[in-house]
């Protein structure tokens, strides 16, 4: 009797012992980050009339669905074609050949026009944005390494670069928060000069706001007047959706980039100021 009562112990401490241990979802065929490996976000700021959908590869493989110009991929920001989450590729480190690309009318994974070619070295555990700028035989791409370590407590860590072609430096200002990107209810009156002398295809040295506020981000050209009509784009901070609001966030990793053409006014073409979510 006793040696049953002891089997009858056993057998109830293993089935308490199984029902204690986490339930494991089945995600499918998963790969686990490789430090070996590099990751990857594409940022297309070609800006083409009608917006035409274009992809990158690398070495010769395709790393990206067809994509928007002003979509970070994967993942996206705020002011961007794309989500609002922080997501990379992973791709194998070493030195690897990007293109940019038109698909065929019907896609039949050829390549209609390939606008960029672009060779980099990626390291091992090695974090990148890859941006490609301005359009047809004027293509640049440039490529940044991004550092993930999070910002303090209360703040954010920004970086700005500049893909406006037709600007050779801008300013980036901080101003009051007022709602819309056209100069309506805004005001010049309390804009702060942040960045200064951002030249094309160059990125800043990474700067830290304080979060928690609302406001409106503003580029100039460098030394213009601090007045609207001077504006080439502005993002006020405060989404349509209470998880985008960027005084409700904390401790994130942006990089600010402009893109478009100063001067021209159509949707597609006309200066943009959005935020890839790098973390």
């Amino acid at each position: 009797m006793r040696n049953f009562n002891y089997l009858i112990l056993v057998l109830f401490s293993l089935i308490f012992a199984s029902a204690c241990k986490p339930g494991v979802e089945d995600y499918g065929d998963l790969k686990p980050l490789d430090e070996t490996k590099a990751v990857v976000k594409v940022i297309i700021g070609s800006a083409y009339p009608g917006n035409p959908r274009m992809y990158v590869k690398a070495n010769g493989k395709r790393i990206t669905p067809k994509i928007l110009m002003r979509q970070p991929y994967p993942g996206g920001g705020f002011g961007t074609n794309g989500a609002a989450t922080n997501e990379f590729i992973l791709l194998d480190a070493g030195s690897t050949e990007f293109e940019l690309a038109l698909p065929q009318k019907v896609d039949n994974g050829e390549d209609s026009i390939v606008f960029h070619r672009a060779r980099f070295d990626l390291e091992k555990g090695g974090k990148y944005t890859l941006l490609f700028s301005d359009t047809l035989s004027a293509t640049k791409a440039t490529i940044i390494k991004e550092n993930l370590t999070v910002p303090d407590s209360g703040t954010f860590r920004y970086q700005i670069i500049n893909m406006i072609p037709n600007v050779e430096s801008v300013d980036l200002y901080i101003g009051k928060w007022a709602s819309g990107t056209t100069a309506v209810n805004h005001s010049s009156e309390m804009d702060t000069l942040i960045m200064s002398n951002i030249k094309y295809m160059e990125v800043s040295e990474p700067f830290v706001i304080r979060s928690g506020f609302k406001r409106t981000f503003k580029i100039r050209p460098h030394q213009a007047p601090v007045i609207e009509s001077n504006v080439l784009a502005r993002y006020s901070s405060s989404a349509t959706s209470s998880s985008n609001y960027f005084e409700y966030l904390d401790r994130k990793v942006l990089t600010i980039f402009t893109m478009g053409y100063a001067g021209m006014t159509t949707s597609d073409q006309m200066p943009y100021l959005s935020f890839s979510i790098t973390r």
